[in-house]
């Protein structure tokens, strides 16, 4: 099967927003239009449940968001992102803290069924990991678009 290209909602580049944001960005443009938004309704409010759990680790975190649901997709099957996680703050989590991150991080089948997320781990500092994620989310499906994606620096959720 294969998937169809929808323009980008952001051009070139990246827009950092904050988790407040997500609706304006993602939900708004398909407000005035034919397309139901209750898929983008019910993905947001999905990334929101995930935040809230990732925001738990305490650590700071930094998500690129990409994939469909940053496309005028009408309906998008997920939310494809990458979580930015500094090594050293990474090797502070035992115990508790551990399990959660293994369970919203590194099990991706279970978030993906648990929260309808492509979730992948890149280390921030590392300029391998950079650059594949870049190619990786500035390019379109089928090359049609160059596209930007969008940045979100966890806080409070």
């Amino acid at each position: 099967m294969v998937k169809l290209d929808h323009p980008p909602l952001l051009g070139e580049g990246f827009r950092t927003i904050g988790v407040w944001q997500l609706d304006e960005y993602f939900l708004r443009p398909f407000q005035d239009t034919v397309v139901d938004p209750a898929r983008r309704r019910y993905l947001i409010n999905n990334f929101k449940l995930y935040l809230r759990e990732l925001v738990k680790l305490q650590i700071q975190i930094e998500i690129w968001i990409d994939g469909s649901f940053t496309t005028k997709s009408p309906e998008p099957d997920d939310i494809d992102i990458v979580v930015w996680i500094d090594q050293p703050d990474l090797d502070t989590l035992s115990g508790p803290m551990l399990v959660l991150f293994d369970r919203m991080i590194t099990e991706r089948e279970l978030v993906k069924v648990r929260y309808n997320i492509d979730v992948y781990l890149g280390e921030r500092g590392n300029e391998n990991d950079e650059a594949k994620f870049l190619k990786l989310f500035t390019g379109g499906h089928l090359a049609h678009y160059t596209k930007g994606f969008f940045k979100l620096i966890l806080t409070d959720v």
